[in-house]
């Protein structure tokens, strides 16, 4: 049986990972994958999967293509000798210039929703109220913007570039009843023991929101005897002083000034808080405008606006803490509860490494497609024109559905987002940890069997329905249930059979503002597109990272379009590059750039050009040995999620979904809450 050091050096070839001294990695302990900070540039590589127990794994619709290490710079800043910055205003004899006509073939339903009519956008209407596809001048079509922005993700990716696609704000949390290490973070700054008075790192006082222009300021709470600014009080108590029944996220000014705060049910609860009086000798603070546009930022609140509430009221009671940053700024945290939701004090900028969001550096995508950097504007080189059907018929729709709710992306779900050391519960990385984020979210190709599953509708709304229409009772087998005092039925919705009641729940979705499901009219699998990128003075390198993002190894398609997390937008792209012959010819037509443009015999010689490129200019580490880019740790893992075959073989196609689904939180048990951590790609097939 081999040694600890042979299995050690066999595991690391399997992983593609170089060890200098295998004796010296098992002499003392080695440091943990993706530990190091973002600020140190040079990233540890992302391995958890294997080391991870089955019960300790989550599922998904997506998952992340790693950062890179290394970062690989525009070939006119890397090399400016070689290759100086394009103009525009002349055709350059070293470069190329010519058009990519694309096959797009829809091998999933594919939906990009169309514009809102006018009269209905006035009228205060949300977009996923209206079904129609992208359908200008009557005519469907492929927008070019769609497309550009799916290939330039992944120039991006392939091409080593930055990573700039993260929210500027921070994130928000409360870890009360948290089963990870989150809990204890959130008791070392928030802790409160209203018998001994013991608090934690934060001194939380009270206080009173108040709007004057455009800034918003905190009148401080009177302190009182016991050198507090606010009581816990039983609900009981608070009811009678305030002489209102609980309602949540209430506040009830009483005659003496002070203000009884209603906060948040929930089981176990009945208590509340009553605030002294605003202190007429203390002095306003100002909410310093970072963390005003931080809390106007969170979209997860679900309680009290304060901020919104102050534009209304003279004065809005809150609970807030003052501190200072790593630069010495004053910021202050606030909300409408003692315990209120806490802002991480990093910033998600924090987790990329620091090389990979450097402004003032160029890498291929930019140079390819343009970007704004500031003052900085990078005017890009290649065109999308929208993409028209193969056929002149327009293409048949398929019949309207309702879609699950389609919510924005939860970076809060840290055991997901950021790279993870280990997967139990105390080892867990938070936004409070030295770690890095996972990288670029893809989404797995899955049958759209299932547009819609399991959702939410007032049974009030269904009663209005049911007697309007005059529709035979909704079939017993639809769950009821009592949620914050309201009926409501869980619908299967692909179980609804009758017709009738399919188009009338999907016509209450359209007109009810507050529902959050879509209904929407995809494209049938099947349909069949033609599109044309221009572009114009691309080095061979740069037309080759175009073409290694068009032109993917079989069996990987692309995703497009909305409901990508359902299965929808599964295409499959097959480029035909055309170079144009300009000599001579520019001057004698109008079109001659195009029209005289020729098919290339092999446009894998460009692809083969750029890959020898990047294979050259990245860390050995990274490379590892390989001489085929796509073998790469990272682009293994993007093959992975891309990869067709996957959800096409019929042997498969149950455990398929299952694997790709999304984790529920209802109905009980919430699958979230004991955070399993999401494996790579190449453990997840």
């Amino acid at each position: 049986m081999p040694g600890l050091q042979e299995q050690l050096q066999k595991v690391a070839e399997q992983l593609g990972i170089k060890l200098e001294n295998a004796q010296a990695a098992t002499s003392g302990p080695s440091p943990k994958p993706g530990k190091k900070t973002a600020e140190q540039g040079k990233l540890t590589r992302q391995i958890h999967g294997n080391a991870f127990r089955q019960q300790r794994r989550a599922w998904a619709p997506y998952n992340f293509i790693p950062l890179n290490e290394t970062f690989v710079a525009a070939q006119h800043e890397a090399q400016p000798e070689i290759y100086s910055s394009p103009g525009f205003e002349v055709y350059r004899q070293d470069r190329l210039t010519g058009f990519i006509q694309c096959k797009i073939e829809v091998k999933t339903p594919l939906y990009i929703r169309g514009v809102i009519p006018e009269t209905e956008f006035k009228a205060g209407k949300s977009s996923r109220q209206f079904s129609s596809f992208f359908s200008p001048g009557q005519q469907v079509k492929i927008p070019g913007s769609s497309l550009r922005g799916m290939v330039r993700t992944l120039v991006e990716i392939v091409s080593w570039g930055k990573f700039l696609h993260y929210n500027q704000y921070g994130l928000y949390y409360r870890g009360l009843a948290d089963m990870s290490r989150l809990r204890e973070e959130y008791n070392e700054f928030m802790k409160y023991d209203s018998r001994t008075g013991e608090q934690g790192k934060y001194q939380v006082n009270a206080g009173y929101i108040k709007k004057q222009g455009y800034h918003y300021f905190i009148i401080p709470a009177v302190v009182d005897a016991a050198n507090s600014t606010f009581q816990k009080i039983p609900r009981k108590t608070a009811e009678e002083e305030c002489r209102q029944r609980y309602k949540r996220h209430t506040f009830h000014f009483l005659a003496n000034g002070s203000c009884v705060v209603f906060s948040g049910d929930m089981p176990g609860k009945n208590h509340d808080w009553r605030l002294q009086a605003p202190d007429k000798n203390a002095g306003p603070v100002e909410i310093p405008e970072e963390d005003v546009e931080n809390y106007q930022a969170d979209k997860n609140r679900a309680g009290l606006d304060l901020l919104g509430e102050a534009k209304k009221k003279e004065l809005v009671p809150c609970f807030y803490v003052q501190w200072k940053d790593q630069q010495g700024k004053p910021r202050m945290f606030f909300g409408n509860t003692r315990m209120f939701r806490l802002p991480y004090e990093k910033e998600l900028k924090d987790f990329v490494p620091e090389g990979l969001r450097d402004s003032s550096r160029e890498d291929f995508a930019e140079a390819i497609f343009g970007a704004v950097a500031g003052k900085k504007i990078i005017a890009g080189r290649v065109y999308f024109e929208e993409a028209i059907p193969t056929h002149a018929a327009t293409p048949a729709m398929l019949d309207e559905e309702v879609l699950e709710v389609l919510g924005s992306p939860k970076p809060t779900t840290f055991q997901h987002y950021l790279v993870q050391d280990g997967a139990e519960l105390d080892e867990l990385n938070t936004y409070n940890a030295d770690t890095i984020i996972r990288g670029y979210k893809q989404y797995w190709h899955r049958q759209a069997d299932r547009l819609a599953k399991d959702f939410l509708l007032n049974r009030d709304i269904l009663e209005r329905i049911w007697r309007q229409r005059r529709l035979a009772p909704l079939p017993s087998t639809h769950q009821e249930q009592t949620r914050d005092s309201r009926k409501i039925k869980i619908i299967d919705f692909p179980k609804l059979t009758d017709p009738a009641w399919r188009k009338a729940i999907g016509d209450a979705i359209k007109e009810d503002d507050k529902c959050q499901n879509t209904v929407v009219r995809p494209l049938p699998a099947g349909s069949e597109f033609i599109a044309r990128i221009r572009f114009e003075n691309l080095t061979p390198e740069e037309l080759g990272a175009l073409l290694f993002g068009l032109d993917l190894p079989a069996p990987c398609c692309h995703k497009l379009g909305m409901g990508k997390s359902l299965g929808l937008g599964s295409i499959k792209i097959t480029p035909i590059l055309y170079l144009s012959q300009r000599k001579d010819q520019r001057y004698k037509s109008l079109a001659a750039e195009w029209i005289n443009a020729t098919a290339a015999e092999d446009h894998l010689a460009y692809k083969k050009a750029f890959a020898d490129y990047i294979l050259e200019h990245i860390d050995p580490g990274e490379k590892a040995g390989v001489s085929d880019l796509w073998q790469t740790y990272r682009l293994k893992q993007l093959a992975k999620i891309l990869n067709w075959q996957e959800n096409e073989a019929p042997q498969r196609a149950k455990s398929w979904v299952t694997k790709t689904d999304y984790m529920r939180i209802e109905p009980k048990p919430n699958q979230f809450k004991d955070r399993k951590v999401l494996p790579i790609p190449e453990d997840v097939v």
